[in-house]
């Protein structure tokens, strides 16, 4: 029972992150949940990178590149 739980849970959370293209700040607030929360379960769930790539291809997101000086540019 407790392995189909966390695999209802996990497909949830899934399905949540689709719906909101990987936004994690939207997905938690969808949810009802801290963004910490989320990201715990996505960590447990091994979702993090799945999220990552979602917001990429929707171009939310891309990488960041950053200088020697740590600061971070959008060329």
């Amino acid at each position: 029972m407790a392995k189909y739980l966390r695999r209802c849970e996990r497909d949830f959370i899934l399905k949540a992150l689709k719906m909101h293209r990987g936004h994690n700040s939207q997905t938690a607030l969808w949810l009802g949940v801290s963004r910490r929360a989320l990201y715990d379960k996505m960590r447990d769930y091994g979702l993090d990178g799945e999220a990552s790539a979602m917001r990429t291809e929707a171009g939310i997101m891309g990488p960041r590149k950053v200088d020697l000086n740590g600061n971070s540019s959008d060329d």
